[in-house]
């Protein structure tokens, strides 16, 4: 018997397309619902941080430069303003997260109440020049007039300095102005024989002739990175992340230490002289740990020696331990 042939059954082209369209509906459905359980890519935090023209700003400058805060999600504005007072009561009035200023001008400026902490050390020196040219050593200035910043980082670096020379204000006269500018006048115009400046204004007035008789080590300088109390209590991974960027380019800059590689920033951003850059030396940068209580606590009592009737707070309430705590 002769089997009927099997007829291979057709699809008919309306048909086709409608079960094509059926998948294309299953397959994007699907990739929507992929997309809605994707995490949401993180926002970098927002950090608008207060600078001096001063060299231990520098690391911060190449932090940006390099691209290390961008790496820690942060979005970080640096703002260029003149005195260490100013950035401190910008972090109270909200206007800055945070600022490198001075232990001396945190305390002053915070008093009793303050808003801010340091977190962690910054790398600076103040250098006690002459132009005198009867002055060359240190001893030298007894009797003499020696020029300084009140309730100032230079002021506490040059009673550090004179002390090594077993002087002190009872047999050098000190006398204080407004600004580091004023200071290179005084030293220019021989009013003062000795100043205490910070860098660049120490390079400029090297440059202008004058002879440096001693400067602070590195852990005498007692400036620091502060930031918020409310950014510290609500940004505490973003304040890490910026102390890690920072020594990021502590690192890179001692391995790179020649002064020509970071001649823009030097020159337009910190104030150094463009001529002759390539003489001067940087300093070594310290990678910026937590600052200890002796340090805040001799600043303080320094403080409270040289201003009858002063009123400050503790030493914790000026000290950060959030690079300690990690």
């Amino acid at each position: 018997m002769i089997m009927p042939k099997r007829r291979h059954r057709s699809w008919s082209p309306v048909v086709t397309l409608a079960v094509l369209a059926t998948l294309l509906v299953i397959v994007s459905a699907c990739g929507r619902s992929t997309q809605r359980v994707s995490a949401p890519a993180t926002k970098p935090t927002n950090i608008n941080f207060a600078v001096g023209q001063s060299v231990d700003a520098l690391p911060l400058y190449v932090a940006e430069e390099r691209g290390y805060f961008t790496q820690a999600k942060l979005r970080v504005t640096l703002t260029n303003v003149a005195a260490a007072d100013d950035r401190v009561s910008g972090i109270s009035t909200h206007q800055f997260e945070g600022a490198i200023s001075g232990l001396p001008e945190l305390m002053m400026t915070s008093g009793t109440h303050p808003t801010s902490q340091v977190v962690g050390n910054a790398t600076n020196y103040t250098a006690l020049m002459t132009t005198d040219d009867n002055v060359t050593k240190l001893k030298q200035l007894k009797n003499k007039t020696v020029g300084t910043l009140a309730n100032s980082t230079q002021a506490y670096a040059t009673d550090l300095l004179l002390a090594d020379a077993k002087l002190t204000d009872k047999n050098v006269t000190l006398k204080t102005t407004g600004s580091e500018t004023e200071l290179m006048t005084a030293a220019n115009n021989h009013t003062a024989s000795a100043v205490s400046l910070t860098d660049p204004n120490a390079s400029l007035l090297r440059r202008q002739g004058a002879r440096t008789l001693a400067q602070t080590t590195a852990d005498q300088a007692d400036t620091g990175i502060v930031f918020g109390n409310s950014m510290l209590k609500n940004h505490a991974a973003a304040v890490q992340g910026f102390m890690r960027a920072y020594n990021q380019a502590v690192d890179y800059i001692n391995a790179h230490p020649s002064t020509m590689d970071y001649q823009e920033i030097l020159v337009s951003k910190l104030g150094y002289p463009g001529d002759g850059l390539n003489a001067l030396a940087l300093p070594h940068f310290a990678t910026a740990t937590t600052v200890s209580n002796q340090s805040i606590g001799n600043v303080r009592s320094w403080l409270l020696a040289k201003n009858q009737g002063l009123r400050l707070a503790t030493v914790g309430r000026y000290r950060s331990t959030l690079l300690a705590d990690k």
